[in-house]
């Protein structure tokens, strides 16, 4: 800013700071003649016939401070935090927090952060069982199976109508303990994290929903297949596992709930990851939920809504049926302990689904007519009749029953001497 009143230029000066900058002590004509001299002297032309010419950077301006004392005041502190936190004796410690999960950055790869703490002389509650099992947060759901048990606990007590701060039963509370002992092993799980999809020597992508239910629970989970560069990698993207429902529902219904649930995270994955045209197939090893998906019939309600959202979200022709035993995610929808997860890895996805190309194990099953047409709308026949409305002239012409009884029997009267009367002639 250049300035010719002295009172407005005084008032600008930072003095007071111990800061003159010296282009507020030149005024406007010596600082464009410095300039244009600037210009004039060290001024030169390339090869290519281009003008050069410095920067003219401002002189005389005052070096600043080292400041040494406000630094190492500075890493004293930093000290002091690292040490209450214990992070000062794991200066190679490579893990940060990403949304709620463990990342690790050398290996990159992905873990659970189970921070729930046991205190023995706290008392187990519907309270503390809910909020233990809200703590493990897996927005993956590679810890699914793990996860459900306590959900199911919970279910049960909501059956035997305990309050929230009510002590639990025995055999509910051995349970609960028998889950809390093995949860630290959760912690040991690791999954690969990076997941680059716009690179080059990606040859194919696929999508492959695996849907399951058991009587307690429905579950469904959604695997990326890729083949890049010869090798073919399978990765879990998502998985869900849901309570069933208190009231009591047939096996086949939930069966059909996992399939749509196994539709919706498709839809969702499909469109988080900006797949549009990315193949999926659907998986399912129910064959009356499969016939039910196959088939355009008149169903009831229950199974007609369910299967228009499947055939809205998914095709008919990429629904296959598979045999029980080759539906690995079975553990995803009965639940299993964490020493069990570790072991059977079932995230890692199927050996056939690594194969090239991919033998899917379809089923030659026949699905039960009966429990397929049980769920048919039902039909109500109705049968309609006309009635003729009949003149009561007992009751327009007669006052009483007894001169009613009297005129049929003087009519019966007549019809009998007239019947005589005939035969006479």
């Amino acid at each position: 800013m250049f300035v010719n009143d002295m009172c407005i230029s005084d008032l600008w000066k930072l003095d007071s700071l111990g800061i003159t900058d010296p282009v507020e002590t030149k005024t406007k004509l010596e600082i464009q003649k410095e300039t244009l001299n600037h210009f004039q002297k060290p001024i030169s032309v390339d090869i290519s016939g281009r003008y050069e010419v410095a920067l003219p950077w401002v002189l005389d301006n005052k070096l600043l401070s080292s400041n040494r004392k406000l630094a190492e005041n500075r890493l004293e502190s930093t000290k002091r935090k690292l040490i209450a936190t214990e992070l000062e004796s794991q200066p190679d410690n490579f893990e940060t927090m990403v949304l709620g999960l463990i990342w690790n950055l050398k290996d990159d790869c992905l873990s659970c952060n189970i921070n729930c703490q046991k205190n023995e002389s706290k008392a187990i509650t519907k309270r503390s069982l809910l909020s233990i099992a809200n703590h493990i947060f897996d927005p993956i759901g590679f810890t699914a199976p793990v996860t459900l048990k306590p959900k199911l606990i919970l279910q049960e007590i909501w059956k035997l109508k305990l309050e929230w701060d009510e002590n639990l039963p025995k055999d509910i509370l051995n349970q609960v303990k028998k889950w809390l002992e093995q949860l630290p092993i959760l912690a040991s799980i690791k999954i690969p994290g990076c997941l680059n999809l716009s690179s080059n020597g990606i040859k194919r992508l696929t999508l492959h929903v695996f849907c399951d239910a058991s009587k307690k629970a429905y579950a469904a989970c959604v695997f990326l297949r890729v083949e890049y560069e010869g090798n073919v990698f399978v990765k879990l993207i998502q998985a869900k596992a849901r309570v069933a429902p208190l009231k009591d529902i047939s096996i086949p219904r939930l069966e059909l709930l996992a399939c749509v649930l196994g539709t919706r995270l498709a839809a969702s994955v499909k469109n988080d990851l900006n797949l549009p045209d990315v193949r999926i197939y659907y998986l399912t090893d129910s064959m009356t939920a499969f016939a039910w998906i196959q088939r355009t019939r008149d169903w009831g309600v229950f199974v007609s809504n369910r299967v228009k959202e499947i055939r809205n979200l998914s095709d008919v022709s990429s629904w296959e049926h598979v045999p029980s035993e080759k539906n690995f995610v079975d553990i995803l929808s009965r639940g299993c302990n964490a020493q069990q997860l570790v072991y059977l890895r079932w995230w890692e996805g199927p050996s056939w689904l690594s194969e090239t190309p991919v033998q899917c194990p379809r089923s030659k099953q026949v699905p039960d007519e009966e429990a397929v047409n049980l769920e048919l709308r039902k039909s109500v026949l109705v049968n309609t009749a006309k009635r003729i409305e009949e003149f009561n002239w007992h009751s327009e012409y007669f006052s009483s029953y007894l001169k009613v009884v009297r005129m049929i029997a003087w009519i019966f009267r007549f019809f009998k001497n007239a019947k005589r009367i005939s035969r006479c002639l």
